[in-house]
């Protein structure tokens, strides 16, 4: 299976051909509409703000969790073809599995407040972050799904006053979020990519790994860390050993130059039909940044307000919330 974000270790070539250059051009407007990783943290660190003050406003408290950026070069592979035919880098640090970090779930900052909740009061909590749960969504542009959001309650209150009307915002987020899943099935499915794969396949089997497809390569490779806790300053050696023959024979094949190009002819087509979309969040980003710096400024400013003035105005919210005592004994 190919996918279009999988490894640290991605290598990208041109050609200069006018289909490389649309897909180029593809990549480009793609990078621009997705913002960035700084400031969409940003955005989302005033959404959070915006929901704790909505909730305790309600009675509740809400931690909002820290945000840290999405690397940069994250993000573009995020918008490329995972491939390989590096093979110096290959010889030096495999695929890169080692210095990724493990995926743990996030612990929820809310959770231990929530389970300490009744659960008559968790329901209310619940109620009050995400609303009756009625959702507005808009389908997928890909035709797979829908992406949604909250109808009301203090989630939907925040992403409102951020990015205007909901109904266009799910409708921006559904073309953006989604847009690779189809650049990567097309890419998939496309002959020359399937014609190549196998070629590659045969390369593969000749230096004694049985891999039909990329994807099974790299995921060898990351079984090979079973438990270990990573990131680790080497990668174990097996791993070398599977990146180095799958960059050989990408580089003898010509696999990773197929899939370049050809994964670029269909982002550049989709984006042509999903254009409008496209600029849609682009535009709706834009002006959600705008508004996430100035909420987060009025935050600052309260936070800087004399602590007499804080704790006086704590004491009247709590006078004039019959629910702060369960709330406060809740924590």
């Amino acid at each position: 299976m190919f996918t279009a974000c999988f490894s640290l270790l991605v290598s990208y070539a041109s050609t200069g051909t006018p289909e490389r250059q649309s897909g180029a051009d593809s990549f480009t407007a793609l990078i621009s509409a997705y913002g960035d990783p700084k400031d969409n943290a940003l955005i989302q660190k005033a959404e959070s703000t915006l929901v704790a003050n909505c909730m305790r406003r309600r009675g509740f408290r809400y931690v909002a969790g820290s945000v840290k950026p999405r690397d940069k070069e994250d993000v573009q592979r995020q918008f490329r073809p995972a491939t390989n035919d590096d093979i110096e880098t290959s010889r030096r640090e495999g695929y890169g599995i080692h210095a990724m970090p493990d995926k743990q779930a996030q612990a929820d900052p809310n959770g231990d407040y929530l389970k300490a909740l009744s659960a008559d009061r968790r329901k209310l909590w619940l109620r009050a972050h995400r609303g009756t749960g009625k959702t507005i969504s808009a389908a997928v542009p890909s035709g797979s799904g829908s992406y949604g959001t909250p109808s009301s309650g203090c989630l939907a209150q925040a992403r409102q006053a951020l990015y205007g009307n909901l109904n266009s915002y799910v409708t921006a987020q559904a073309a953006m979020k989604t847009f690779n899943a189809p650049v990567t099935a097309a890419t998939e499915s496309d002959p020359e990519v399937v014609k190549v794969m196998r070629q590659w396949s045969r390369c593969m089997a000749r230096r004694g790994f049985q891999f039909d497809e990329w994807e099974e390569a790299h995921k060898a490779a990351s079984e090979l860390y079973g438990e270990i806790r990573r990131p680790l300053p080497e990668p174990v050696p097996q791993e070398i050993e599977i990146a180095v023959a799958d960059a050989e024979c990408s580089a003898e094949t010509g696999k990773s130059a197929v899939e370049r190009t050809r994964y670029s002819y269909h982002q550049a087509k989709l984006l042509k039909e999903q254009e409008a979309q496209i600029n849609a969040y682009r535009k709706m980003r834009e002006r959600a940044l705008a508004k996430a710096k100035d909420v987060l400024g009025k935050h600052a400013g309260q936070k800087r307000q004399p602590r007499s003035r804080q704790c006086a105005d704590c004491t009247k919210g709590m006078r004039s919330n019959s629910s702060w005592r369960d709330v406060r004994n809740a924590r």
